[in-house]
């Protein structure tokens, strides 16, 4: 009895301390629904806490039914403690003056766009993205193949960059929303590309893709035009419920026709509830990584992080470049009962990653640093006089920043600075003179 009780007061706790920026939301008279610290708790809340009570009812195909083996039992309640120390320095990161005083120190130039730079951006973003697919399925074998065998397409090695030029598909989109909303001009090209991108993103079998595209023309209309109020968050929140059991059934089907499973499995609660929260196993890998290092894996000190220098030489030019994503070893070695030779990348959390390279210490200076840099983003591209330029980096990195918990170290680092890298290009293209 004492286990459940245990249980229920570190889900309790944790619930608490992952209110504490719902309670300065409340304050506040101006107030700013994608201020990154609310979307950030919301998803360790899902990830860790709503994870960890599914498993309470329905057990877990990695620890077993509730209240599982002693060892086990005791470090998922470790992990449940984990998770709230680590949240509480990630709110006082956030909270406290440093983010504000780096953006504050930093100098930001307004870059103006200019409207007759657009059709020449919208050229050469569709020609790095039409160029990039043409390359991906000639790497993998054929439209056929990229459509019908998701898992191995996503979980592909050497892909990363081509993947990155597809998504100049999904920046334009942002940007004609951009000049939609400013000019008034634009509707039927916007319209256009986002139809493209939300087909592209459907297929891709990534459920980020495609919601990302939605949640991020959903910050910049937040901004230019009206701003979105908490209920329509709740919408947004309800179509991803929805959309997770297609793209589910589309990562694992043989053929088109299994996609009806998707309509049927809406008119089931049960059904949706399952497909949403079993992909998620963010406890069960902290679980994991508490209880078998450093038997299964070693102390690393630095070594997952230190791929970051190699990770930007591409696979075509390095063929035996080691693997940089370390969830894939990590699937290799703490799931390796369940995943070991499929490729499959099971998440071993930013504070799990690093608490495998420096103990406990490392899982709360990780996020003590996601603390300082979602107040430091927040504040320089939009507290401090945001532009067209600022709005567009912004929308593009929230959701790698709110999602930033389930990632591994390195691919997080690469995947934020690309996304500020093109941001930098969008801006310097679409402001510089042209004859």
């Amino acid at each position: 009895m004492y286990k459940r009780i245990l249980f229920f007061l570190l889900v309790f706790i944790n619930t608490a301390i992952l209110c504490i920026p719902l309670w300065f939301f409340l304050k506040k008279k101006s107030k700013d629904v994608f201020e990154p610290i609310y979307a950030s708790c919301a998803y360790i809340f899902l990830i860790f806490i709503i994870r960890s009570i599914y498993i309470y009812i329905n057990g877990s195909p990695f620890l077993g039914h509730f209240p599982f083996d002693n060892v086990t039992y005791y470090k998922f309640i470790q992990a449940l403690l984990l998770v709230f120390f680590s949240t509480l320095i990630l709110i006082v990161g956030y909270y406290s003056k440093f983010g504000k005083i780096i953006a504050l120190k930093l100098p930001k130039k307004k870059l103006y766009w200019k409207k007759n730079n657009l059709f020449f951006m919208t050229f050469i973003f569709m020609f790095i993205s039409l160029s990039s697919f043409y390359l991906l399925l000639k790497k993998i074998g054929g439209l056929r193949y990229y459509l019908l065998n998701k898992h191995e397409v996503l979980t592909l090695s050497g892909t990363t960059f081509l993947k990155f030029g597809i998504n100049f598909l999904i920046y334009t989109v942002s940007i004609y929303l951009i000049y939609f909303l400013i000019t008034k001009k634009y509707k039927h090209m916007y319209i256009l590309v986002l139809l493209l991108s939300l087909t592209y993103g459907f297929f891709s079998g990534s459920k980020s893709i495609f919601l990302g595209i939605i949640l991020s023309n959903m910050i910049i209309y937040h901004y230019l035009k009206k701003r979105i109020k908490l209920t329509q968050i709740i919408i947004f929140i309800l179509i991803v419920l929805i959309v997770f059991p297609f793209f589910n059934i589309y990562r694992n089907l043989d053929n088109f026709n299994d996609l009806k499973k998707g309509f049927k499995a809406l008119t089931q609660i049960t059904t949706i509830m399952n497909s949403f929260l079993s992909r998620f196993h963010d406890i069960d890998s902290l679980t994991y990584i508490l209880r078998d290092t450093p038997n299964t894996m070693k102390f690393q000190y630095g070594k997952t992080i230190l791929k970051l220098f190699v990770a930007w030489i591409p696979r075509s030019l390095w063929e035996n470049k080691p693997i940089i994503s370390f969830a894939k070893i990590f699937g290799e070695t703490y799931y390796a009962e369940f995943f070991k030779g499929t490729g499959t990348a099971p998440s071993p959390t930013l504070i799990g990653e690093a608490y495998i390279n420096f103990h406990i210490i490392g899982s709360f200076i990780i996020s003590y640093i996601i603390g300082v840099f979602l107040r430091f983003i927040y504040e320089y591209l939009i507290n401090k006089k945001y532009s067209f330029g600022s709005i567009f980096l912004y929308s593009q990195i929230f959701l790698s920043l709110s999602m930033i918990w389930e990632s591994d170290i390195v691919p997080s680092i690469i995947n934020i600075l690309m996304i500020i890298f093109i941001s930098i290009f969008v801006n310097i293209t679409l402001s510089i003179k042209l004859r």
